[in-house]
């Protein structure tokens, strides 16, 4: 697997077969209250203000979206899956949005992880914190055959 580091990032190894790796809160690419991000101003405040403090606070039911400084590119037929850290949902009430997550060999961009605070208390992220799991994963081919009826249960 190709990666490219972006902006003095971080990848943290989990494993030593190389399968599983670590992403953290790099920078702040968006910010969203209800159902639209920020403003242009008030988005360039809240990068100024992560960078500066290394830390934002996320009020309750706010998402921001954090740049991980990692793009990569998989081997064909190999993905990448997305499993949120304990730590984030269990310890913070936050939830990373559409994870799991998949990404394929097709995708060149820097990784983006969504959280959303999902209770009325502040949470805070510290930039370089760990996010998620990265897992490089090989899905099985299958076999799709159309049927009329399905097999009954025993």
């Amino acid at each position: 697997m190709n990666i490219k580091i972006l902006d003095n990032a971080v990848l943290f190894p989990a494993q030593p077969d190389d399968k599983v790796f670590t992403l953290s809160a790099n920078t702040i690419l968006n910010v969203f209250k209800g159902g639209s991000p920020v403003s242009s101003e008030s988005l360039k405040r809240i990068q100024e203000n992560f960078e500066e403090r290394q830390y934002i606070k996320i009020r309750g039911f706010e998402r921001i979206l954090f740049g991980t400084g990692v793009a990569l590119q998989t081997p064909i037929g190999q993905h990448v899956l997305l499993n949120a850290l304990d730590n984030i949902s269990v310890r913070k009430g936050l939830i990373m949005t559409s994870v799991p997550g998949i990404i394929n060999s097709q995708y060149r961009e820097e990784i983006g992880l969504l959280l959303c605070n999902t209770n009325q208390y502040l949470a805070t992220i510290e930039k370089g914190e760990e996010i998620c799991n990265g897992i490089l994963i090989t899905p099985e081919e299958i076999f799709l055959q159309e049927v009329d009826e399905l097999m009954k249960k025993h």
